[in-house]
């Protein structure tokens, strides 16, 4: 999903603002009351929306040092004796207070002094601050958005997979490495951390299977947290793993160009070639909900042409013919033949098997900027389409053999449908102000998102008809 889509930015959170009459002042004079005024908006807090009195001071915002102190769950107060104003909450058991002074830039914290960003100021007799750093000496996170109060993970964060109700597994990348982490999706802690990339949840979400750089393969029991080695000794590069529904097997593309497709054996290990032809760059490899078809897509090279002479450059390349076709493999065969079931020149993506076995996925063309179509593959190869008239960014189809997809609307909200494929009706799920990018569905039907800003991706849980923010 990272690397398929491009980056969406946050929408929904960004405070709304509605001016109101500012509280009148005996320190300040009324011509300064009325340059800084007050207004109210929302921000999103532990995944629900809040009411906070702001300000804005060089473009910059500042808050009710009261009432932010008590979405934080914070104590707030005023020392008359230093004309100071305190804010203080218990923390790892531990009393943290930061104490500040009208327009003075800087906080003391546990009793040493730190610059912030903007200095504190009265409007009427209410104290307003910069947030920011009140947040982070309790240990939690804002960025003007959305605030954590216990601290969420960082780092670009997507491609979330359920494990159980209250668990996701996540891929997670800073500047210095990747890794694959579980995180709770209640408390927001790391469960625990591998340290691999493409891990694939097994369906009763007890293990995960991925592969290192030397092509050697590794199996996580997801419930101890201890990691083994399936397999040592192949080194062919494997990517993308679909597990069985029974758990005991798990196919894979295979080789340096994707040129075939294999299988490992979770008892064993023994890794087995399936199919290979002369076709590279096989994705997006698929399971049908009966257990018994693959489908893969495959885009072929283009082919390129050199400038005569001893130091050749290249003249052209032509790109006919190299749009991505759907391949579907039937695997009751004794000798699997993979079977194209698309000709048509399009893009294809999110490809994907319904319940009764027929393909979905979402068709774009290059050449146009209409909107993306909603296709559908029957039994004899028959494309109908299924939507053409909304913004599709997404489509998946479910454990349970449902297709869902996530719509871009108009006023810049994201929704996530549920499509019906034989009566074509599109039924809502969930609507957010939020510009998601992806989405994934569990066995029980709960849902987790991506959605992305200047920082990367970050993971969101839907709860209670709300998206929650699991990662920053």
């Amino acid at each position: 999903m990272k690397h398929q889509i491009s980056s969406l930015l946050i929408a929904s959170t960004v405070l709304t603002t509605t001016v109101f009459t500012p509280i009148a002042l005996n320190e300040v004079s009324a011509k300064a009351v009325q340059q800084q005024k007050v207004e109210k908006g929302t921000i999103i807090v532990d995944g629900k929306s809040k009411s906070i009195s702001f300000s804005k001071s060089n473009k910059q915002k500042l808050y009710s040092a009261e009432q932010f102190s008590k979405l934080i769950t914070a104590k707030y107060k005023y020392n008359s004796k230093n004309k100071t104003y305190e804010v203080s909450k218990t923390v790892n058991k531990k009393q943290v207070k930061v104490t500040y002074k009208v327009n003075v830039k800087t906080a003391v914290i546990n009793g040493k002094k730190t610059k912030i960003n903007i200095a504190p100021k009265l409007i009427g007799k209410k104290l307003y601050i910069e947030a920011g750093s009140l947040v982070k000496a309790f240990g939690g996170d804002f960025d003007g958005n959305f605030l954590s109060t216990t601290g969420l993970v960082s780092g670009d964060t997507f491609e979330p997979q359920w494990v159980n109700n209250s668990t996701i597994l996540v891929s997670n990348e800073d500047v210095q490495d990747s890794r694959t982490l579980l995180l709770n999706t209640t408390t927001k802690k790391v469960v625990h951390t591998v340290n691999g990339t493409g891990l694939v949840v097994s369906p009763n979400g007890k293990q995960a299977i991925y592969s290192d750089e030397n092509g050697f393969v590794y199996l996580v029991d997801l419930m101890s947290k201890k990691t083994k080695k399936l397999n040592a000794e192949d080194d062919s590069v494997k990517t993308e793993f679909v597990w069985s529904h029974d758990g005991e097997k798990v196919y894979f593309i295979q080789g340096d160009k994707s040129e075939k497709i294999g299988s490992i054996n979770i008892s064993d290990g023994a890794v087995t070639t399936i199919f290979a032809d002369s076709l590279n760059y096989k994705a997006d490899l698929h399971l049908s909900v009966d257990g018994n078809k693959l489908l893969y897509t495959v885009g072929k090279e283009g082919s390129t042409s050199f400038t005569d002479g001893d130091d050749p450059e290249v003249e052209n390349i032509d790109t006919t013919g190299t749009e991505p076709q759907i391949y579907a493999l039937n695997l009751t065969e004794a000798t699997p033949a993979a079977v194209a079931v698309t000709t048509t020149t399009d893009n294809k993506v999110f490809p994907g098997f319904v319940s009764n076995g027929n393909i979905v996925y979402l068709s774009t063309d290059p050449e146009d900027d209409q909107l993306t179509e909603l296709k559908m593959i029957d039994g004899n190869n028959k494309i109908t389409t299924l939507s053409s008239t909304k913004d599709i960014v997404y489509s998946l189809v479910t454990p349970k053999g449902e297709l869902m997809i996530l719509v871009a609307e108009s006023n810049g909200s994201s929704t996530i449908y549920k499509v019906n494929t034989a009566t074509k009706k599109i039924t809502k799920v969930v609507s957010t102000k939020l510009k998601l990018s992806s989405f994934s569905v569990s066995n029980d039907k709960l849902i987790a998102g991506t959605t992305s800003d200047k920082n990367g991706e970050k993971v969101v849980v839907l709860k209670k008809g709300s998206f929650d923010f699991l990662t920053k």
